[in-house]
């Protein structure tokens, strides 16, 4: 069942969702009777009916994923859960639900990758509502992953950036090239796609 989940995990991070769903399907027939792989496990699918744009599956799994970590005490799935539900509430600018769900993260937070996770999705938040508190939050999100080697995370940093910054083009396209840098370092197909979507909208402000 771990190695089911690694894989997918792999997968997910390759943006090859389909053998991400498959080796999530193989494995849920294991998760009766254990409450926190089943927690990591609805984790993982919330992530990946996100990754395809598939918003209402994606609340559901995650807030399964919630339901399951309270049960197991697992406070690092609780906390990812609620990062979900943070951003796609984002996405539909549910303001209010977004910042309850990042407040209860925060609380959760239990290690510095976490605490990173929600300081990163608090800067998208106040980005997407065009807030400059944006900045400072994810300043500091850059410099826990910088910390951490994370080149992946401190891409999404630099991306999240970029809108902040806007309408300063020659600063926001700053931040989206440091992006591309880190994104060939890291070779994250995921990334790209976004870094694709980015670029045109600078280009075409």
């Amino acid at each position: 069942m771990l190695f089911r989940s690694a894989q997918a995990r792999i997968a997910l991070d390759a943006a090859q969702f389909d053998l991400a769903a498959q080796a999530l399907e193989q494995a849920r027939p294991h998760l009766d009777g254990a409450p926190v792989a089943a927690g990591g496990h609805h984790l993982l699918l919330g992530q990946l009916a996100c990754a395809r744009g598939r918003w209402e599956t994606a609340m559901a799994a995650f807030e399964e994923a919630r339901r399951l970590a309270q049960r197991s005490g697992e406070l690092g799935t609780e906390c990812q859960a609620a990062l979900g539900r943070a951003a796609l509430l984002t996405a539909q600018q549910a303001w209010g639900a977004a910042h309850a769900e990042l407040l209860r993260a925060q609380r959760l937070s239990p290690t510095p990758y976490l605490r990173a996770l929600v300081d990163l999705r608090l800067g998208a938040w106040h980005a997407a509502r065009g807030d400059t508190q944006a900045l400072e939050y994810l300043n500091l999100a850059r410099a826990a992953f910088v910390a951490l080697h994370l080149t992946r995370e401190t891409a999404w940093c630099d991306l999240h950036h970029s809108a902040a910054l806007l309408p300063d083009l020659t600063s926001a396209q700053r931040a989206l090239e440091d992006a591309l840098q880190a994104r060939h370092a890291h070779g994250s197909p995921v990334l790209l796609a976004e870094l694709d979507r980015k670029s045109t909208r600078l280009n075409s402000s």
